[in-house]
């Protein structure tokens, strides 16, 4: 036993050293924290909003005559109507009693000497839950967090699940395995029925385009999207779901009818994406509109990565004296026609999409938050337990109910199947962990 001359000391010699090292998990949200900057936002209930447009322009024009003086006969606009309706998301923590009591509040008795506090295991997952929020608000509304790029035939352990990474006419396919977390259970969905088809478990993942996976139950069909449990079309509908070419039902319209919901569109097809394409997708709204000022004031949805590659092909074109030192490739792309460009990871590494401020809208019902539906201020629930007498594991619930909305079809536009050869995408680096 060491010599102890105060409390102090005595205390220091049995506190453990606690290192803290950088998150290996990259927890962030930013485009999903902007939606509010880049749509219009409107509070809603959970039935969502009823959305009027017009679908059939007036007509019964007329060239009468003398010899026929009659009007044709009027022809009224024709009206209708479509669905947004917000989709609840929620995430759960649940903890044991004693590890609340020695890290948890204030007043923790051994909560400076904790390896975490119950402070940073909530902003753990909530910054979590966030990250899935900017996936969705990013998507189609299908949940897809990947898609299988082989099939498992066979429950058991161990076995190797692909993912897809290539450039596709539909959106979620350039990921990877990127999104599939360790210890975290997902299922793999039959798009033609609805269902589940296998239930897996992923045990590791190289964070780029395999998982290591125990199937618990059924098979894994190559091209069908893997989503979280149960979450296969229940999403909050996102970007890249309003704003394709494909046909596809869109707020309970089918495109494939209502063919103005899919925007004009540059499929690159595994071409490499050029500025020349920007020009492209902004003349067509310009015509679309009959508008030169729609080619501006836009809002720029695009990675990192093709933001690189076009200032790669920009660069060099200047003059500059011999003697001059080399300029390197500029951090920035300015865009001459004011239009915001918002570099995001997390967005479809093949797309570059636009929309105009008024064209989508973010629907939400209620905010992230803690869901406490009396109204009391109790943080924490005791789980019932088996015997529905109580137990020492407590929970805590957040969650939050959103959607968003295309409004103006005639202002939206992108960019899409474009080459990611030599492109840095998140796959190709590894993201997350």
């Amino acid at each position: 036993m060491p010599e102890v001359d105060t409390v102090s000391n005595w205390v220091d010699f049995y506190s453990q050293q606690l290192i803290r090292a950088k998150d290996w998990s990259i927890l962030a949200a930013p485009f999903w924290n902007s939606l509010g900057e880049v749509t219009t936002a409107e509070e809603v209930s959970q039935r969502g909003a009823r959305l009027y447009f017009v679908k059939n322009q007036a007509g019964g024009d007329s060239l009468p005559t003398i010899a026929n003086p009659d009007n044709n006969r009027a022809i009224p606009p024709q009206s209708d109507s479509m669905w947004a309706v917000p989709q609840m998301s929620t995430t759960t923590a649940v903890l044991d009693y004693s590890l609340m009591v020695d890290a948890g509040g204030a007043n923790g008795p051994k909560k400076a000497n904790a390896m975490f506090t119950i402070q940073e295991i909530i902003s753990q997952t909530v910054d979590a839950f966030a990250q899935r929020q900017e996936y969705y608000s990013m998507g189609n509304g299908s949940a897809a967090m990947a898609f299988s790029a082989g099939s498992i035939a066979a429950p058991g352990a161990g076995q190797t699940l692909t993912c897809t990474t290539s450039a596709a006419a539909t959106p979620g396919q350039t990921k990877g395995a990127v999104r599939l977390k360790a210890n975290q259970y997902y299922q793999s969905y039959d798009t033609t029925t609805g269902l589940p088809e296998g239930t897996f478990l992923v045990t590791s993942s190289n964070n780029k385009t395999t998982a290591t996976i125990t199937l618990l139950s059924g098979i894994i069909t190559s091209g069908n999207p893997i989503t979280i449990v149960g979450g296969y079309n229940g999403a909050p509908m996102g970007v890249s779901g309003l704003i394709d070419d494909n046909n596809r039902i869109v707020q309970g319209r089918d495109s494939s009818v209502d063919t103005i919901l899919n925007c004009p569109s540059v499929d690159l097809n595994g071409t490499k994406f050029t500025v020349s394409d920007r020009e492209t997708v902004k003349t067509q709204l310009v015509v679309r509109n009959l508008s030169k000022s729609e080619r501006g004031g836009l809002n720029n949805l695009v990675t990192p990565g093709l933001m690189s590659d076009l200032r790669k092909q920009g660069y060099g074109f200047h003059r500059t004296n011999g003697d001059e030192p080399v300029v390197d490739i500029a951090g920035g792309y300015k865009d001459a026609d004011g239009t915001r460009i918002m570099e995001m990871s997390n967005w479809e590494e093949d797309r570059s999409t636009f929309w105009k401020g008024d064209a989508l809208q973010k629907h939400t019902q209620f905010p992230i938050g803690d869901l406490m539906p009396n109204g009391n201020n109790l943080d924490w629930w005791n789980l019932p337990g088996v015997n529905g007498t109580g137990s020492r594991s407590y929970y805590r619930q957040w969650g939050t109910s959103y959607t968003c909305a295309l409004v103006n079809p005639n202002c939206v536009t992108t960019v899409k199947r474009s080459s990611l050869t030599g492109i840095v995408t998140q796959v190709s680096i590894g993201a997350g962990n």
